[in-house]
């Protein structure tokens, strides 16, 4: 309608229409790559280690939402190594029975390295600090652990830290992305407002 009235459009009003065409023109595109995005995603984990270790690395390394995953990622293999390893299961096995369990190929390789480590008769507390991805909260506490002959306690309880903190981390990760959503909300409506009430000035204007 606006092209039709052979009104000059501000840049802004150009920028909103050619966007707008773009993702008309290309619907089954922008379809497509929503379906298949998330297969790739997921399906690269299994069939692409390379892909699913960038990957994974890129999600750690991201601001706030990196270090909420590696929480929870943490927490997985401490827990569950507690549970194993109290079981009776032996360490060798227990490091390579979570390898399967954390979900995540940074901490999957960190933790084959650390059970070959092991092997080789290092401690779990050595192996796992020759990764940034273990925090040294987590390597102080299984050093402890490993010293005193009390690990499984003291796996739990770094377990039981994370289980705390992480609904804190969560929520403070919402009160940070709520005041952004909105206001991104507002700017989104805001220029397409405005991308039409420039033309509409221009044309009262000439009128004029």
């Amino acid at each position: 309608i606006l092209e039709g009235l052979h009104v000059p459009l501000p840049t802004i009003t150009i920028f909103i229409i050619t966007l707008s065409e773009l993702f008309v023109g290309s619907w089954w595109l922008w379809s497509s790559l929503l379906l298949l995005g998330p297969i790739v995603w997921i399906v690269g984990r299994k069939s692409l280690p390379g892909f699913a270790h960038w990957r994974d690395r890129m999600i750690l390394q991201l601001p706030v939402l990196g270090e909420l995953i590696r929480m929870l990622t943490i927490s997985k293999f401490v827990q569950n190594f507690a549970v194993l390893y109290r079981a009776g299961i032996p360490v060798l096995q227990s490091l390579q029975l979570c390898q399967g369990l954390v979900g995540n190929s940074v901490m999957e390789r960190a933790l084959q390295d650390t059970q070959r480590a092991v092997a080789e008769g290092s401690t779990i507390n050595e192996s796992l600090s020759r990764h940034p991805v273990f925090p040294p909260m987590v390597i102080q506490m299984i050093s402890v652990g490993e010293a005193t002959g009390t690990l499984p306690h003291t796996l739990m309880n770094v377990a039981n830290y994370y289980n705390r903190e992480i609904p804190r981390r969560i929520k403070k990760v919402f009160g940070i992305l709520e005041p952004l959503i909105t206001l991104g909300l507002i700017a989104i409506v805001g220029i397409v407002a405005l991308s039409l009430f420039m033309p509409m000035m221009s044309l009262m204007g000439g009128i004029h």
